[in-house]
């Protein structure tokens, strides 16, 4: 097989049509249906950059040998993240998960569902609130939040709510204070 077919099988492999493919070279796609056309040659530069965002084995992609994929952490990892289209901050993300342990992964996540909880819980106080912060973020012509009526409204409620869940809090402790008191004497 020639080095024109082997791009093709590359490109095929990963799912990719020209257009997707040219994009994540910085080609066109009229220069990747170039690549793949029998007898054409091919630039050093483009063969390492394909083996370099795809973790392509240049000895396998230059000459047939061995396989396809190169198979080194790193390799795998930028295939994965190319194939997922991550950003540097999503790719840090994700090499700083696998670094951790099973353990410390699961601690994570437990937290991670533990503030998603507290959101849900946040919204039963508040229900549309978040609904209404998307709303807001979308509407252009009434930016200033403090100006929304209906803002003003929840939030005295959930002022309201907190003074008297502090009151309660406050009243509790008082008449445990005075028994523990009596108690001592």
């Amino acid at each position: 097989m020639s080095l024109n077919k082997r791009v093709k099988e590359v490109r095929n492999h990963l799912k990719y049509s020209q257009k997707e493919f040219a994009s994540k070279l910085g080609l066109t796609q009229a220069g990747v249906s170039w690549m793949e056309q029998a007898g054409k040659n091919i630039s050093d530069q483009n063969i390492r950059l394909m083996c370099s965002l795809f973790n392509i084995n240049e000895d396998w992609l230059r000459n047939g040998n061995g396989e396809m994929f190169s198979e080194n952490d790193d390799s795998i990892f930028n295939t994965f993240a190319q194939k997922y289209n991550l950003s540097p901050a999503e790719q840090e993300a994700a090499r700083y998960c696998l670094q951790l342990t099973s353990e410390q992964r699961q601690e994570v996540l437990n937290h991670i569902v533990g503030l998603a909880d507290a959101i849900k819980s946040a919204q039963v106080i508040a229900p549309d609130f978040t609904h209404h912060a998307k709303l807001e973020s979308n509407n252009s012509e009434n930016d200033d939040i403090e100006n929304d009526e209906e803002f003003k409204q929840r939030m005295d409620i959930l002022k309201q709510e907190y003074r008297a869940e502090k009151r309660e809090k406050t009243s509790e402790e008082s008449t445990f204070s005075r028994k523990t008191k009596g108690k001592r004497a």
